[in-house]
């Protein structure tokens, strides 16, 4: 399926994450981004059933950008060293740390929840690399 036969709320989803990415300010926000684009274009109709359901779409943004950049740090791929992140690393902690803030707010997690979130990744990133 190419963009042109997507769904009505998948296309605009690539849309707008794909001006996202093209005016995000560091390398790590757009490979987070395009992965949010893509995982949307491998399954539109899951991303409208969510939608629809009631899920915000901003809800589903910064939810995939938790996830996506917690799977990213945890791989070891953005380490200079064992528990030490390279300069893209560094962003996409960033990205992480203000997903999972932006969650709170939405009361989407509670801050306790957050906080453990924040405090298990960074475990993960001090055995990893």
């Amino acid at each position: 399926m190419n963009e042109h036969q997507l769904p009505n709320e998948a296309a605009l989803a690539s849309e707008v994450l794909t001006q996202i990415k093209n005016t995000a300010p560091n390398k790590a926000t757009r490979k987070v981004v395009e992965a949010i684009r893509l995982k949307i274009l491998a399954q539109p109709r899951r991303y409208e059933e969510l939608i629809y359901g009631g899920m915000p779409p901003s809800q589903f943004y910064y939810t995939e950008m938790a996830n996506i950049s917690a799977d990213y740090l945890e791989s070891g791929q953005f380490h200079i060293s064992r528990g030490i992140l390279d300069n893209v690393g560094i962003e996409m902690l960033e990205v992480f740390d203000t997903a999972i803030d932006v969650l709170a707010q939405m009361n989407v997690v509670s801050k306790d929840d957050a906080a453990e979130q924040k405090r298990l990744l960074r475990v993960s990133i001090k055995i990893m690399g």
